[in-house]
C-alpha cells in the first residue's frame, strides 16, 4: 500500500499505543504511519479496512492511497483539508487542490465530502459516507490565504479571484481587510494585497512564482518542460 496524508491527528498517541499492544511496531512518528499501519492491519476487506480506520482518527486527515488495484481517497468529516476528485480521458484523478488537475489536463468531478470515502477501480468510481459530517464542515482558513495556490479553488471559490471580484473581495482579500480594518498586526505583512485595497491603493500581483516547480529548462526531455511551464 502506497498513501499519502495531509493534515494532523489530535489522537495519533492513543493509536501508536493500541497499535503496540498489537503488536504492531511502527518506525517513524508520522501520523501518516499510524494511519496505514491501521489499515494494513485489520483483518477486514480493503474497503472495509478504510471505513475502520477512519472511524478511529480524530483531527485533520485528507488521505489518498493505492492498493490492491484500487486508487482510494478519504476526507475527515469537519473537511479540514481539501480532497478534489476529477476526470482525465475517461479516468478518474484524486488531488489535493483543483490547480493539480489543471496540471495534468483533468477536469474538476467534484470535491470529496466530509467524511467520504471515495474508492476507484476497474469497476468505476464509488462512493460512501464513511462517517457522518461535522456540523457542516469547517475548511481550514488558512488554505484561503496561505496554503493553498492562488490560482486554486476551494468551496467553489477562486483563492485569489480575477479583478473583477476586487468590489467584494476574493476570500485570499477579505481576511486581508478584516486584518487591517482591526489594525492587528499578527502577520499582516503577509496581507499586502488586502492593505492596498482596504486604504484605496492600486495595487495586485501580476506574476505569481510557483515554489512546487523547479528549473524547467534543465529537464532531459521537451516533454517534461512543458508541464512544468503548465
Amino acid at each position: 500500500m502506497a498513501l499519502g496524508h495531509n493534515g494532523n491527528l489530535v489522537n495519533a498517541t492513543e493509536l501508536r499505543e493500541q497499535l503496540a499492544g498489537d503488536g504492531v511496531k511502527l518506525v517513524t512518528t508520522s501520523d501518516t504511519e499510524v494511519i496505514a499501519a491501521l489499515i494494513a492491519n485489520d483483518p477486514a476487506p480493503l474497503d472495509e479496512a478504510f471505513t475502520n480506520a477512519i472511524a478511529r482518527l480524530e483531527g485533520a486527515f485528507s488521505v489518498t492511497a493505492l492498493a490492491e488495484g484500487k486508487l482510494i481517497g478519504f476526507r475527515d468529516p469537519h473537511g479540514f483539508r481539501p480532497l478534489v476528485l476529477g476526470r482525465l480521458d475517461g479516468d478518474w484523478v484524486l488531488a489535493s487542490e483543483t490547480c493539480a488537475l489543471d496540471l495534468v489536463g483533468a477536469e474538476l468531478e467534484r470535491e470529496v465530502g466530509l467524511g467520504e470515502l471515495v474508492v476507484i477501480d476497474d469497476d468505476g468510481c464509488r462512493a460512501e459516507q464513511a462517517v457522518p459530517q461535522a456540523n457542516g464542515g469547517a475548511l481550514c482558513m488558512f488554505e484561503f490565504f496561505y496554503l493553498a495556490r492562488p490560482d486554486t479553488r476551494l468551496a467553489g471559490v477562486e483563492v485569489h479571484g480575477p479583478v473583477s471580484a476586487w468590489a467584494s473581495g476574493s476570500p485570499r482579500r477579505r481576511p486581508s481587510r478584516r486584518i487591517w480594518s482591526c489594525r492587528s498586526r499578527t502577520r499582516a505583512h503577509r496581507r499586502l494585497i488586502g492593505f492596498a485595497r482596504a486604504t484605496g491603493i492600486d495595487f495586485s500581483e501580476g506574476l505569481i512564482k510557483n515554489r512546487y516547480v523547479g528549473r524547467t529548462f534543465i529537464q532531459p526531455d521537451q516533454g517534461l518542460r512543458e508541464q512544468g511551464v503548465s
